[in-house]
């Protein structure tokens, strides 16, 4: 059998010299075996799970709040799939706005109208004309995904978020948690997140599923660029699989939304923000039957 030291394991899987060390002690590495001061680990041993990102979520009361179904129903009946996807871009402008607002720039919905109807906005920069159609087209293609989410798609989306704007791959891009004693790794806590979301969250309504799996990434931030743009991205894939509009957003909704996330970052407590979705998304029905 062939062997990796610490410090190959370390490199192998994302994690700390001594975190390696903590888990052959524990003895959570299958055949890893102490040579002298240090540990044999087997070529092929697979990292094991990060239990005290376990333990985090294990702790968390989440309540994700009453979710009205009757309205929801009430509200969508009538709007045919196919005629929605354009009539939802129209409606775009102040929700892009409001993104951007969250990631600290001033940019108004009439200068995103601008570029959506494929003008040049002069007051835009690149980058920011870029984002703008990029975010749109993978909103656009959201509406016929259906699937789950998963690690890949996360990456995937990302790249073409940023495509033409840096050369991400997708990879996230910060290493640990901010704020922890112990060192966590941003790709386990993704990966703690994704299991969670699959064995759990993703039976709920899509409106709690949606705003957990949501609020749960916006503690990890695995981004630093553009991450409300993907963050929105990652809410309305949920949405749309469990054949739910996503939510029109504007500027007036910035204090509440801000109180939401903060109880969610602090608390896990997910009651305000599934309230403003949904009273978001009933929005969005009520705009798309008015401009049909």
């Amino acid at each position: 059998m062939q062997y990796m030291d610490v410090n190959t394991a370390s490199q192998k899987w994302g994690i700390t010299g001594r975190r390696v060390r903590i888990l052959c002690n524990d003895g959570r590495i299958d055949g890893a075996v102490r040579n002298g001061w240090s540990w044999l680990i087997p070529l092929d041993a697979p990292k094991p799970g990060d239990g005290r990102v376990l333990r985090r979520f294990r702790n968390l009361d989440i309540r994700p709040g009453f979710v009205d179904i009757e309205a929801l129903n009430e509200a969508a009946e009538g709007i045919v799939a196919k005629d929605s996807v354009s009539s939802f871009t129209r409606l775009l402008p102040s929700t892009i706005s409001f993104l951007f607002v969250l990631d600290g720039k001033e940019v108004s919905p009439e200068d995103v109208r601008v570029v959506l109807e494929g003008k040049l906005c002069y007051s835009l920069s690149l980058q920011e004309h870029l984002l703008i159609v990029n975010f749109t087209s993978i909103l656009k293609g959201l509406f016929k995904k259906k699937d789950k989410w998963n690690g890949g798609a996360f990456k995937e989306i990302y790249a073409r978020l940023l495509q033409g704007i840096s050369d991400s791959d997708g990879e996230y891009e910060r290493e640990y948690l901010e704020g922890k004693e112990d060192e966590i790794t941003v790709k386990a806590a993704m990966e703690t997140t994704l299991k969670q979301y699959e064995d759990s969250w993703s039976l709920l309504h899509p409106l709690s599923s949606s705003s957990i799996l949501t609020g749960e990434i916006m503690r990890i931030s695995p981004y630093n660029t553009s991450l409300s743009f993907f963050l929105y991205l990652v809410l309305a894939g949920e949405l749309l699989r469990g054949n739910v509009l996503p939510p029109l957003l504007d500027s007036s909704l910035l204090f509440e939304a801000k109180a939401a996330f903060s109880l969610v970052s602090s608390k896990g407590v997910y009651t305000d923000l599934t309230s403003l979705l949904e009273r978001m998304v009933l929005r969005s029905y009520m705009e798309i039957k008015k401009n049909v």
